[in-house]
């Protein structure tokens, strides 16, 4: 039997389609460490299949979470 997931905060980018300005700092460390490896396009497939690699797990719903603060137009 798999436990039904609703993950509350999750992130979504695409470098190409909006100015994430923190995302394309390369080498500046965040208060939460080094984002070399999450400095990279992060869209809904990827977030599907990280979560179907967990197992036992059966995501059923999610909330997606503004990730740029700076940006001109948040809501674009």
């Amino acid at each position: 039997m798999s436990m039904k997931l609703l993950d509350a905060h999750h992130h979504l980018w695409d470098l190409q389609a909006l100015d994430n300005v923190w995302l394309k700092q390369l080498g500046v460390p965040k208060p939460f460490g080094d984002p070399t490896p999450i400095q990279r396009n992060y869209l809904t497939q990827h977030f599907q299949n990280d979560v179907s690699e967990v197992v036992d797990v059966e995501l059923v719903g999610s909330v997606h979470i503004q990730v740029d603060g700076e940006l001109p137009d948040p809501v674009s």
